[in-house]
Parts: structure tokens; sequence; C-alpha cells
């Protein structure tokens, strides 16, 4: 399955987020060949992070759609007026906020673009409203 269990005690790169950091110890999967799911085995939270080095512009995959709804929610991203997608593949989802994202939800090629040079172990983040055009909850960026 490729699911290990990681204790460290290593630096940890800060999270594009800033107001989080991942614990200890934390469950990984990895995904693709470029990304690597990774949750807290004491919170729960989960984050994506690079498995191998990233480069600005580098196109990491297409994305789809596992549902369409009317109505956003805090996983969907928003494709058009009304219509809010569920990403396929669904571990896409658990790339977090940031106000200096690292990525990007091209949501006309449905590609997930790099912005800049990602190292391995940084947690990928993206703008929310990059794809959100109402947000009933906006960051404070």
């Amino acid at each position: 399955s490729g699911t290990r269990f990681v204790q460290t005690t290593e630096l940890h790169l800060p999270s594009p987020a800033g107001y989080r950091s991942l614990c200890d110890g934390y469950t990984a999967i990895p995904h693709d060949n470029w990304a690597e799911e990774r949750q807290c085995t004491a919170t729960g939270h989960k984050a994506l992070y690079a498995a191998r080095p990233i480069r600005a512009g580098e196109t990491l995959g297409n994305f789809g759609h596992r549902m369409v709804l009317r109505k956003a929610n805090y996983l969907t991203v928003q494709t058009g007026e009304n219509q809010h997608i569920m990403l396929n593949p669904e571990w896409l989802q658990t790339i977090n906020h940031s106000c200096e994202p690292n990525v990007f939800f091209n949501t006309t090629t449905f590609e997930l673009q790099a912005l800049e040079d990602v190292r391995p172990g940084e947690e990928f983040g993206f703008f929310y409203p990059s794809t959100e055009w109402h947000m009933s909850s906006p960051f404070d960026c």
C-alpha cells in the first residue's frame, strides 16, 4: 500500500499557511511520483507535501470531479457560476490554503500547476480565493 508511519525529530519546513505545523508523528501515503499525503497522528490534520523537487511552471497533473455541487463547501473548487467540484483524485483536497501559494488549480485547463520551485518535504498550498468567487469565511492575507 505504501502507507508508512513516521516518527521524527527533524526540522520541519514551515507550513505555507503559517498558522500550523506538522506534528512529530504522522502517517504518510505516497501519491503519483510527486506528492505525499501526511496525516498527523495526534490531530488528524491532513496536508500534501512534495515528494520530489518541483520546478516553477511544472504541471503536476490533471484533476477532475467526483461530484458537482451547487453550493460551495470547504472541500470544493469553483469552476463556474453555482458549480463547485469535489476534486478527483480526492487526495488533492488535502492541499491547504496559503496566502503565499506555491501551486494553482487552473480551472480552465483542469491542471494543477506549480507557481514556484517546491523542495521535497515542503507543504503544497494554494490561495483559496483563486478558486472561489464568493467566500462565506474570507481569509485575511
